[in-house]
């Protein structure tokens, strides 16, 4: 299909599937081979899996988009490309499918693809029904066919950059470190989440089913007895009550999620993740790939208003803030985390009560701590062993969908870089035009360099250097204009540090009884 913009054109080929549709007895296993067709297949289908009660199960599907020749001239060599792995607390979200044309006007190609959601990507028992991390094996499988069949769209299946987005950005960053990932990119783009963030795996994903379950009134005898009651649940329903029971989590957690899988289940099935995150950064025993990490001025701009104003946050948390703390730290006791919980309160609002005066504090602790943090670790660990670029996107512009809960709030939150490269909303000023260019810029050098300035330009006037050093962790900031420094939001930072030293919780494999 051929796609037209003012001032560009592009092709789109949309809804291929990569992979067979996970019903029935597949739901939750490991992704089958797409069937063949016969003849021309029309790639013009847009479709989302199911979540928060509607979608299609029918939903692993791929799109490519490249740039159109330039007339009479034929592509001289095969494109490198840019896979976005969409985001979405690994419950919502789809692939986006327009407003490609400000990065494929850098002659590069694009890559989305749907992945499985919610308990049907992420229900996890260790058993051969239910193994676990099936939409992270979606997303391997789709990374397979590109490595298969890039090429008869024009690309370079070894030219392959990933770059993701809150969950997105979590998967990416697990594809660096899970053995399944390995080989099918050459480099990776991490925004808003990382392998470390507290919701990036599921402490108790047993747990998580059986409550799930209890919810809709069902007791299983076994494991086996609660995957075949999921297996046979309508999905609709099962989507709904999945998000009204992720709506109800206060420990930054996300309900289904990734999980670290057991290694009993039979030797067909493989695992995706055998260990926890955090372990396999610290041992550095993965593929080492470039990495560009992004990161937002307040990432705690991913609260929506129904949140703050009819869950009662701000009260909640004034009274029982304990239940606010990350779901990835333990204690020994409920007195040590009563007093960890008080001494984050001191940290992030003196003596004040939490309440409408305190938005950008409040925003801050959830950005710190769900988001922030975690991406700091990861730049910590990987820049030790590869080259790696850190940028903290302050550019508020006004392309950001609107809620009011935020409309005082002046500089970017959550995502809000990604919202510059695939642009949904009309540009309607000059700074925000400066911005897309420029940010698209330095993403496509990063794709087809390894580095977001390997030459200054107009757009680009500041040489962006790697992290280097990670006790001065020097990062690029970006607020329409670019200005380079060193040790972002470092006492936050440090202050994290010293939480999960003392609190890191363990994460081991799932064990199936």
């Amino acid at each position: 299909m051929l796609v037209k913009t003012v001032d560009f054109s592009y092709m789109a080929y949309l809804g291929i599937p990569y992979a067979a549709p996970p019903v029935r007895e597949n739901r939750f296993k490991s992704p089958l081979p797409a069937m063949p067709w016969n003849g021309v297949y029309e790639a013009n289908r847009t479709v989302q899996c199911p979540q928060s009660g509607y979608g299609e199960e029918d939903c692993l599907v791929i799109n490519i988009f490249t740039p159109t020749p330039i007339r009479g001239r034929h592509q001289p060599r095969p494109l490198p490309i840019l896979v976005f792995i969409h985001g979405g607390a690994f419950i919502r979200g789809t692939a986006p499918t327009t407003d490609m044309e400000y990065l494929l006007k850098h002659d590069i190609a694009v890559v989305t693809f749907n992945y499985r959601l919610g308990i049907l990507g992420f229900l996890c028992l260790g058993t051969e029904d239910a193994p676990g991390n099936a939409g992270l094996k979606d997303q391997v499988a789709a990374l397979q066919w590109i490595q298969r069949n890039i090429i008869n769209f024009g690309g370079h299946p070894r030219h392959v950059v990933l770059y993701g987005t809150d969950a997105g950005a979590v998967s990416v960053d697990l594809l660096i470190l899970s053995k399944m990932g390995a080989g099918l990119f050459k480099g990776a783009i991490v925004e808003s989440g990382s392998a470390t963030s507290p919701w990036s795996v599921d402490v108790d994903p047993i747990g998580t089913a059986t409550k799930l379950a209890e919810t809709l009134n069902f007791v299983p005898k076994d494991l086996d007895d609660l995957a075949l009651f999921y297996r046979k649940k309508i999905v609709d329903d099962l989507t709904t009550v999945n998000e009204l029971y992720q709506n109800s989590l206060s420990d930054g957690s996300v309900g289904f999620s990734p999980c670290i899988e057991t290694t009993s289940t039979k030797p067909h099935i493989r695992q995706f993740l055998q260990e926890s995150p955090y372990d396999i950064l610290v041992n550095g025993k993965y593929d080492q790939v470039p990495v560009l990490f992004i990161f937002s001025s307040l990432e705690g701009v991913f609260l929506k208003s129904a949140q703050y104003y009819e869950q009662n946050f701000k009260e909640r948390m004034e009274n029982s803030f304990e239940y606010f703390l990350p779901g990835n730290l333990g204690f020994e006791t409920e007195e040590d985390k009563r007093i960890l919980a008080e001494a984050i309160k001191i940290f992030y609002y003196g003596k004040r009560t939490i309440g409408k005066d305190t938005m950008v504090e409040n925003l801050e602790y959830f950005g710190d701590s769900l988001v922030l943090h975690g991406l700091l670790k990861s730049v910590e660990y990987h820049c030790k062993r590869m080259p790696v670029y850190l940028m903290e996107f302050f550019y508020k512009g006004s392309l950001r969908q609107y809620d009011p809960l935020y409309e005082n709030i002046s500089v970017a939150g959550h995502s809000a870089a990604s919202e510059h490269a695939f642009v949904s909303s009309p540009i309607t000023n000059y700074d925000d035009l400066r911005a897309v260019e420029t940010f698209a810029e330095l993403i496509t050098n990063f794709v087809k360099h390894d580095n977001p300035t390997p030459r200054l330009t107009c757009l680009l006037p500041t040489p962006w250097p790697a992290v280097g050093n990670p006790q001065k962790m020097q990062y690029m900031r970006f607020d329409g204009s670019l200005m380079m420094a060193i040790r972002p939001h470092w006492r936050r930072k440090q202050f994290w540090d010293n939480v999960y030293k003392l609190y890191r919780k363990q994460l081991n494999p799932v064990e199936p009884c």
